[in-house]
């Protein structure tokens, strides 16, 4: 499938750092507390900026952030830049918040025939407690929570499931409707929240769900690191998070892997694509 041009990946990144801008300048106002994670955080340690052909950013929070920034950010796209959730959002399918651009289109490539909001975003993950480093504890939770996202998944024409346990699960959950998954999912992952815990969990990872399962004090306090000219949040010990991730993080990947894999058509203004 075609993906969008180096002139387009470039004025998509400025826009994004608009969006992170925004977001910083919100969690300062709010004292709530985020970070960069996953290929974003990679970036900012490696390139100080994106990843050349990286198209989105992720950031995460503490729960207790998050459910405060999810609630008091901007709810509809009558702002410039607004956040998306089940919330405020019944068809929405994500275990986690997007935040978007309004007016503007960032098609992803696995969304393409599914009826979905396509604003440039980014990728806002909760992160909650959990007692230890101890996988097995939870892994059966975090089985369930990953089934019920492609359940969810499913329901709305993204793809088929072929993991045979996730197909057992959504067997059983199919019946129900997306509203009553997110809420029984989001039960699962807060399960540990009110109990003294030295541990946090990105449960919603696209990463295997052990990589994102570390100790407090290697995600807070957090630090500043320079992101394409700007200072934001990173977490604590990114060393730590990106080698538990990518192994040598330091290392760039073969020229074949390097190539945009996520939006495949854009605009930066869709009220001048309908004149």
């Amino acid at each position: 499938m075609k993906t969008i041009s180096k002139e387009d990946l470039k004025k998509l990144h400025s826009v994004q750092v608009e969006m992170l801008l925004d977001i910083d300048k919100f969690c300062k106002e709010k004292d709530l507390t985020y970070f960069l994670i996953g290929g974003t955080l990679l970036g900012a340690i490696r390139h100080q900026g994106f990843i050349p052909w990286d198209d989105d950013v992720d950031i995460g929070m503490p729960r207790e952030s998050y459910e405060k920034f999810i609630q008091l950010y901007p709810q509809t796209d009558k702002s410039k830049y607004y956040v998306e959730t089940m919330e405020n959002n019944p068809q929405y399918f994500h275990p986690y918040a997007k935040v978007r651009k309004s007016h503007t289109l960032a098609m992803e490539e696995c969304l393409v025939n599914v009826r979905n909001r396509n604003e440039i975003f980014v990728d806002v993950f909760p992160f909650d407690k959990v007692l230890d480093l101890n996988y097995k504890r939870i892994r059966i939770r975090a089985n369930i929570i990953k089934a019920i996202c492609e359940t969810m998944y499913v329901k709305i024409g993204m793809y088929k499931i072929k993991n045979c346990y996730h197909k057992l699960c959504s067997a059983l959950f199919l019946p129900f409707s997306l509203k009553t998954l997110y809420k029984f999912q989001k039960k699962l992952m807060m399960k540990d929240n009110n109990k003294d815990s030295k541990c946090l969990v990105n449960y919603a990872s696209t990463y295997n769900i052990d990589k994102e399962l570390m100790e407090k004090e290697i995600f807070l306090p957090v630090k500043k690191a320079l992101f394409e000219g700007h200072k934001f949040n990173i977490v604590n010990n990114p060393e730590y998070c990106l080698t538990k991730i990518y192994g040598d993080y330091l290392k760039l990947p073969p020229k074949n892997e390097r190539v945009s894999h996520n939006i495949v058509s854009i605009s930066f203004d869709t009220t001048n694509d309908s004149k």
